[in-house]
């Protein structure tokens, strides 16, 4: 039995996403870029949810919590998602690739990690049967 750990793949990919967004303007307001940090509890709950994707991708050996925080990290991008279209939208404002596509890419892959943490799951309980 070989697990393979594409989990720890799609969280690296969504830790990077997070980096990415908190680093690059978000909007930009006339020709003066609007960053992520200029909102300070924007920028606590994506630091936040950056935090929780690092420690989520070394909690492999306990499949159940690691499977948890995913969930946790989950429900504060879909917040996340939903604060960056409410707080940044504007007639005045104009959005860059960075804003909120990079945090709705981010929730995917943290769902798709999510699933193979799952798939694993089941994976050991079936192996767990046999024995």
């Amino acid at each position: 039995m070989v697990l393979q750990r594409w989990q720890t793949v799609m969280l690296l990919f969504a830790l990077a996403l997070m980096v990415v967004f908190i680093l690059t303007p978000m909007a930009y307001l006339g020709a003066t870029p609007v960053y992520v940090w200029q909102n300070t509890g924007f920028f606590i709950l994506n630091i936040v949810i950056g935090v929780l994707l690092l420690i989520d991708i070394f909690l492999f050996k306990n499949l159940k919590l690691q499977m948890t925080v995913a969930l946790i990290a989950i429900i504060l991008l879909a917040v996340s998602v939903g604060l960056g279209c409410v707080v940044y939208t504007g007639p005045d404002l104009s959005f860059t690739f960075f804003g909120v596509p990079f945090t709705v890419a981010a929730l995917v892959m943290t769902w798709f990690a999510r699933r193979f943490m799952a798939k694993d799951r089941r994976l050991l309980a079936a192996a767990d049967r046999l024995r």
